[in-house]
């Protein structure tokens, strides 16, 4: 299973002529390449958003962060009321919840000061070509995912998306992992040898196949099994060199 999060700065827009806390923008710009190398196609949400409307499943959740630990919330912090593309991308309008408690009053003083500047989405690869995956160039051009969440965050490229995304991001839809991408960013993030990395990868391989055998529907939107996963990643890696 392929989950990842893409994320692009907005601008915000309040609606006072509507409810209290309702705002626009878009949650994803088409032809634009994020941090990993995805570029989301026209078209990529639409089979996405009418399946969940067949099902009755209302349109995805709206977190802060992605629900991430370290302050955000774990729970929805609002409402999305519409999503559709159009030719920019994602255009999404949503409304902030709770506004007569301190939590909401802080995630609207949040969002409208600027502390919050971007909408990420958390989603499933379903149909993708890959590119050359180059400098400069893109490594996949996504066209038809299953869209999971909406998160309102600090930094479209922060650093807790880029580890919600790193137990994922380098799964094709038949579950396997790209190994020089992974050893990539091990050296990269973590800062390993290109032997520890290489070590690594295997550690990876297990856990996922293993994870899969006993959940093969996980949702690794959990920010917290996520970070629980590079945590224990990070303490096995100090044993590399023992």
């Amino acid at each position: 299973m392929e989950l990842g999060s893409i994320g692009v700065a907005w601008e915000v827009k309040f609606s006072p002529d509507q409810a209290p806390g309702t705002f626009e923008g878009y949650a994803s710009i088409f032809g634009n390449m994020d941090a990993a190398g995805d570029v989301v196609e026209p078209g990529a949400f639409a089979a996405s958003l009418l399946e969940r409307e067949r099902k009755g499943q209302g349109l995805p959740p709206m977190y802060k962060m992605h629900g991430t630990p370290g302050g955000a919330d774990p729970d929805p912090i609002g409402i999305w009321e519409h999503m559709a593309e159009d030719s920019t991308g994602l255009a999404v309008k949503g409304r902030l919840v709770g506004l007569d408690t301190d939590r909401g009053r802080w995630n609207l003083s949040m969002v409208k000061e600027g502390a919050m500047r971007g909408l990420s989405i958390g989603f499933r690869a379903r149909s993708f070509k890959m590119g050359s995956g180059r400098i400069g160039e893109p490594r996949r051009h996504l066209r038809a995912v299953a869209l999971k969440e909406v998160s309102l965050v600090d930094d479209p490229a922060n650093h807790m998306a880029r580890i919600y995304a790193m137990k994922s991001r380098w799964l094709d839809a038949a579950g396997m992992i790209d190994p020089r991408a992974l050893e990539e960013e091990l050296r990269r993030e973590l800062k390993f040898s290109r032997s520890d990395a290489v070590k690594a990868i295997g550690i990876v391989k297990r856990h996922l196949r293993d994870a899969g055998e006993d959940q093969p529907d996980t949702d690794l939107r959990d920010e917290g099994a996520a970070a629980a996963w590079l945590g224990a990643l990070k303490r096995r890696a100090a044993t590399l060199k023992a």
